[in-house]
């Protein structure tokens, strides 16, 4: 058996494509399908014509800074999952966890614990894309480059500084467009340019297990789903996913499962990842802004700074009622770690592919919705 039968992450069947077509992502264009085909259960139950619809594009100028949600730190209260299942259901990779690792505090109701259930995985086929959420989506022109970039963190007008604090820069490329500058806590010079590619996005999917006994009960539910998103991005080698990407080639295949001995969430938090943080520059980039100050109370800037926002699964059935919590900094991994996930099929071994099918796993990606009347919250300024 591949992952929990009979909830919404179960999924049903994998897409010809294994996700979204890649031309359909830069339109940005609204979809009220979920990233995988329905069953007729989860086709009946589907909410993704819903107004409050994820993933989003989040432009970080008009997130509004809430204090309130430093009261109560956030608290992801994680611990090491002994005997965990890797399982490839077509459409993504899933581990999925048996101990009871909670998250609480931050934007979450206070007193409730949200207990994790699984990590999911979204990925493009090429280094340019593969997150579901976008930040600043809207790529600066770049004259002179034939690199295509997904993001640029800067701003597309220059009247404001813009206050990114500690900015974690894994893939840095100096281009040749002397119109643009990204800014942080410093100006850089005007000719050079800063680039992330968000090629990978992971998912720690959590329930309202105060309020509910499972997370059935609480999908579509008011405070029934809390999920962090983080980005990722090529750099160093993530040691704390070897034990999966070290084991995908064994699922390679739509069905097949296997379960490692141990699995530990914390190394998925940017607070464990710092040292892939610093310095893993190229010699040429000359840097100046790069700086982290430790708060007072004790609480690290790499896990206290996030977004936050209400919108929904991005699976079947697309229900509402999700609390998204979007980490500032991004996880790496290397290269060949991505690689690894790249080399998964939608199919099962043996399957006859569909016309036009190349059956490779990837551009698992719902497009960003329409941000509508909602208000994107951020614990910094």
């Amino acid at each position: 058996m591949v992952g929990k039968e009979d909830t919404p992450f179960s999924g049903s069947s994998g897409s010809a494509e294994g996700g979204w077509e890649p031309e359909s992502r830069p339109e940005r264009r609204r979809s009220t399908v979920c990233a995988v085909p329905l069953s007729p259960r989860a086709a009946a139950e589907q909410d993704a014509n819903g107004e409050y619809q994820s993933p989003i594009n989040l432009n970080s100028r008009e997130a509004r800074y809430d204090p309130s949600l430093l009261d109560v730190r956030l608290s992801p209260n994680y611990v090491v999952c002994r005997d965990c299942e890797v399982a490839n259901d077509g459409h993504t990779i899933q581990v999925i966890l048996k101990s009871k690792s909670v998250l609480s505090g931050g934007p979450l109701p206070q007193g409730h614990e949200f207990e994790l259930y699984e990590v999911r995985f979204h990925w493009g086929r090429e280094n340019q894309r593969g997150s579901e959420h976008t930040v600043n989506f809207k790529a600066f022109p770049m004259e002179g480059s034939s690199e295509a970039v997904t993001l640029c963190l800067g701003l597309t007008g220059y009247e404001d500084k813009a206050q990114m604090g500690f900015v974690k820069i894994i893939a840095i490329q100096k281009v040749k467009a002397s119109e643009y500058a990204v800014f942080t806590d410093k100006y850089l010079s005007s000719n050079e340019v800063t680039c992330l590619l968000l090629l990978t996005q992971l998912h720690l999917i959590h329930w309202n297990s105060t309020l509910f006994g499972s997370i059935d009960e609480a999908v579509g539910k008011p405070h029934g789903i809390a999920i962090i998103a983080l980005f990722v991005q090529i750099g160093k080698e993530h040691v704390g996913l070897k034990t999966v990407t070290e084991i995908l080639q064994d699922i390679q295949y739509k069905g097949k499962s296997k379960t490692i001995p141990c699995f530990n969430p914390n190394t998925l938090l940017p607070v464990c990842n710092f040292e892939n943080y610093r310095w893993n520059l190229p010699n040429y980039f000359s840097l100046t802004c790069l700086s982290v100050t430790r708060p007072r109370d004790g609480t690290d800037p790499l896990l206290r700074d996030y977004w936050v926002y209400e919108g929904s699964l991005t699976i079947p059935p697309c229900s509402e009622g999700v609390t998204w919590i979007l980490f500032r900094y991004p996880l790496t991994i290397s290269q060949l770690q991505i690689e690894e996930f790249r080399r998964l099929r939608t199919h099962a071994k043996g399957a006859e592919l569909v016309e036009g099918c190349d059956g490779i796993l990837g551009d698992n990606f719902r497009p960003t919705q329409p941000l509508s009347d909602r208000v994107i919250r951020a614990a910094f300024q």
